[in-house]
């Protein structure tokens, strides 16, 4: 979607002898719906009112976006929210990485230590919009589906 916009739910749930279909929402585009993909998503300067789950390599999030719902990366896909971006819901990792830069999460963030960033510059997470530094991360195990 490039500047368009949407009321549906975009759900990847093609037999395993098609490609992963990858979402790519551009330039001021708004998805009223979830996204469900075995495909990348890429979510730049636009909304989601909705979830997005990923179980592909990326969920990249930049560009002044809003996601109204979770983002939910299934096991060794990665996240990357930046750019001014705002979560509502939660954000979910397992196994992958989880980078941050300038974004405002109001849910919490499940991942382990491992996958919780060292260092997110301009960044607050949970009801008490923490940084951080100050954030302990939840177990990605205790996460919502």
């Amino acid at each position: 979607m490039n500047g368009e916009a949407a009321n549906c739910n975009l759900k990847d749930d093609l037999e395993t002898s098609y490609d992963p279909l990858d979402a790519d929402l551009k330039s001021d585009s708004l998805l009223v719906g979830d996204i469900d993909t075995d495909g990348d998503v890429d979510v730049i300067s636009s909304t989601v009112v909705g979830d997005v789950i990923s179980d592909a390599d990326d969920i990249t999030i930049t560009s002044a976006s809003s996601i109204y719902g979770t983002v939910i990366a299934r096991p060794n896909t990665n996240i990357d929210i930046d750019g001014d971006s705002y979560v509502r819901g939660d954000v979910v990792v397992n196994s992958g990485t989880l980078d941050l830069d300038s974004v405002d999460i109001d849910g919490h963030v499940y991942a382990s230590d491992d996958d919780f960033p060292s260092s997110c510059p301009d960044t607050t997470i949970g009801p008490d919009e923490e940084s951080c530094g100050e954030y302990d991360p939840r177990d990605p195990d205790d996460a919502p589906d």
